[in-house]
């Protein structure tokens, strides 16, 4: 989350409880729903809480910027949902969230993008379905909850054409969606000495294709899918029946854990791939800082947690 980026009338809800400094009242709970009302000189942001009451009075915060990491952003689509464009239409969009400037994309009417990550005001997107399909986009948030419409999401229902049956060389099943690790583990053709891929080289896989594409080398073999590599994201043409799963497994993937502490304030990071674990934790002003009980907490808090921090307050608090 960057307050750098919010606007007034953004919604957000906490991800953890955040003590308040402006306010007899201690604490925010997770999971409150908050709409910016202000932001201020010091990088901080002011915030109103719908209170229930006669008089319709309702609660102003003033969300410290040390508490960034226990905020976001709430939009009306989630990541892994599927969008389907209802009719043509012409819009602008970013190539990529890197990417200065703009473009102007037309998409067709059931063309279909799945979000892979929300920023403030916007969704970072694959193109899953159409002839743009395989690129990677960034579109308002505004315009897709205006003129889009959801037809499921990839995590939650293995959504239809993110996911089909097919069978390897071995006449095993595979079946991949987006987002799935995959291994380039066999050759496409056995007289190939110059592929254009590395044995055994891990990809991203994206999507199928409505119709595969014949192998320039062998046409009898089909280049089904879509996958993406892993350190320059460039989108490569395969074939299915090439690749295999690979299981997600912490303990053999590579870690890169950052840890920072600044005053009162422990902040562990854990980066697995492209997921990213963040966690938070502040020493009350009233209470004695120790080094290891904030960075249990922060740890736990990265994961999810609970019983570790319950146990870090009860054991080693000072």
């Amino acid at each position: 989350m960057n307050f750098d980026k919010l606007r007034k009338g953004d919604m957000l809800i906490t991800t953890d409880t955040i003590k308040l400094t402006n306010t007899c009242d201690d604490y925010v709970k997770k999971g409150t729903k908050l709409e910016v009302v202000d932001k201020l000189s010091n990088g901080n942001i002011g915030v109103k809480e719908d209170v229930s009451s006669p008089s319709g009075k309702v609660a102003t915060y003033i969300i410290t910027k040390d508490d960034i990491d226990k905020v976001k952003l709430v939009s009306k689509y989630d990541v892994g949902d599927v969008l389907e464009f209802p009719q043509s239409m012409r819009l602008t969009v970013y190539r990529n969230e890197k990417a200065k400037g703009s473009i102007n994309m037309t998409f067709g009417k059931g063309n279909q993008i799945v979000i892979r990550s929300i920023v403030p005001q916007y969704y970072n997107c694959t193109v899953i379905k159409g002839e743009c399909k395989g690129e990677h986009i960034t579109i308002v948030q505004e315009l897709a909850d205006y003129f889009l419409e959801k037809l499921g999401n990839t995590i939650d229902d293995n959504f239809g054409d993110d996911k089909k049956r097919g069978v390897n060389y071995m006449n095993e099943p595979i079946g991949f969606k987006y987002g799935d690790l995959v291994n380039y583990y066999k050759s496409v053709c056995a007289d190939d000495k110059k592929p254009s891929l590395a044995l055994n080289t891990n990809l991203m896989f994206i999507s199928y294709l409505d119709t595969p594409i014949p192998y320039h080398k062998d046409h009898s073999i089909p280049l089904d899918c879509v996958c993406a590599t892993l350190d320059t994201h460039e989108t490569v043409l395969a074939h299915s029946a090439s690749l295999k799963s690979v299981k997600t497994n912490h303990c053999l993937n590579k870690h890169d854990i950052t840890v920072k502490v600044k005053g009162n304030r422990v902040k562990y990071m854990d980066k697995v791939g492209n997921n990213e674990y963040v966690g938070v934790a502040v020493c009350d002003n009233e209470d004695v800082f120790n080094l290891r009980t904030g960075l249990l907490l922060a740890i736990s808090r990265a994961y999810g947690d609970k019983a570790l921090g319950d146990f870090a307050l009860d054991r080693f608090k000072d």
